[in-house]
């Protein structure tokens, strides 16, 4: 769900940035209600930077599918679908 300040703010530079990139930041609180955020960072007509979270997932939910379907419907809500250039995946094992 597109918020008021979002449409506002975030939404019009979105319209006329031709690309961006994404990441995820993840939260963690000590009562094990971790969250990722997604995170969209892009460069106005300007050159200014800028970055905002666009959607938030409950970290615990270890369900692929599910979080891929909330995924894209937040992509496709903000129309982003044709600006990301790509998605990276890293495994880290330590």
């Amino acid at each position: 769900m597109v918020t008021h300040y979002l449409q506002l703010h975030v939404q019009p530079l979105l319209n006329v940035t031709p690309t961006i990139t994404t990441t995820f930041d993840l939260w963690m609180s000590r009562g094990h209600h971790d969250t990722f955020a997604l995170v969209v960072n892009f460069l106005s007509l300007n050159w200014k930077p800028h970055h905002a979270v666009i959607g938030l997932f409950e970290a615990n939910d270890t369900n692929v599918q599910r979080f891929s379907k909330q995924l894209k419907a937040i992509v496709e809500e903000f129309d982003l679908t044709s600006k990301v250039l790509c998605y990276l995946k890293l495994r880290v094992s330590i």
